[in-house]
Order: structure tokens, then C-alpha cells, then sequence
């Protein structure tokens, strides 16, 4: 919404309260100072003013509770695509700084060849020089 169109709408919402507030209260001087018909004028124009008054309020109120939904919306919204931008950035270094580091093996766990078990005879794969030292022991 632009500025001037919320102003117009302030100013008619304004206008047709001030509007339900003088038919509320003309219907209840009708019921109170009239002698004859007393009920006959005041009550409906003391209904028609209370329906413009509350009519009014709550669609002020719906209002505002739908402009701060769209508000939250169009915020999520922006989130959402700025994280989405993120992630692309983020991805798109992942792959700039890894490409050609890392040479991964992907075949199936199945298809790759066993390392040989170690044994106190063989040593450990990780630390070949343990052999020397499981000789000394057994000497």
C-alpha cells in the first residue's frame, strides 16, 4: 500500500466512526428525552450506530492482523531466499576449494579389496616397526 492510501483510509475510517458515533448516541437521546415513539426512533438508530461502530472497529482490526501477516510472509519469504542464496554460495565454495583434494573411492563396501589383518607376526599396518619390537619380546 502507498502513503496516500492508507491516509484516505484512516480518514474514512475516521469519517464512518464519528458517523456510528452520533447515530449511537442520537438513539439513546431519542430513548431518554422523547415522549411519544421514544422506542420507535431511538432504538433503530441506536442499533444502526452500534452496528457502524463495531463494524468499523473490528474491520480496522482485521486489517491490521492481515497486514502484519503479509508482512511476516513477505519477511519469511525473504529468508528463505536469501538462505537459499547462501547455501548456493556455500556450495559453490565447497566445490571450488575441495575440487581435486580429495580422491574418494566410491565403490560399493563389498567391492573393495581387503587390507590384510594384523598379527603379532606381520605387525600392525599402521605402524610397521611394532614386528622389530614383538621379536624382542619373544627373545
Amino acid at each position: 500500500m502507498s502513503e496516500g492510501s492508507d491516509y484516505s483510509g484512516n480518514t474514512g475510517f475516521l469519517f464512518a466512526l464519528i458517523i456510528g458515533w452520533i447515530f449511537l448516541i442520537g438513539g439513546i437521546v431519542f430513548m431518554v428525552f422523547l415522549d411519544d415513539n421514544r422506542f420507535l426512533f431511538g432504538v433503530p438508530y441506536a442499533l444502526l450506530g452500534l452496528v457502524i461502530v463495531v463494524g468499523m472497529i473490528d474491520g480496522r482490526r482485521r486489517r491490521v492482523a492481515r497486514e502484519r501477516r503479509e508482512e511476516a510472509e513477505a519477511w519469511i519469504t525473504r529468508c528463505g531466499d536469501l538462505l537459499a542464496e547462501f547455501e548456493q554460495e556455500v556450495y559453490r565454495r565447497q566445490s571450488a576449494d575441495v575440487s581435486g583434494v580429495f580422491d574418494l573411492d566410491l565403490a560399493p563396501l563389498g567391492a573393495r579389496p581387503q587390507a590384510p589383518k594384523a598379527t603379532r607376526e606381520t605387525g600392525s599396518r599402521a605402524n610397521p616397526g611394532i614386528e622389530d619390537d614383538n621379536k624382542e619380546l619373544d627373545e
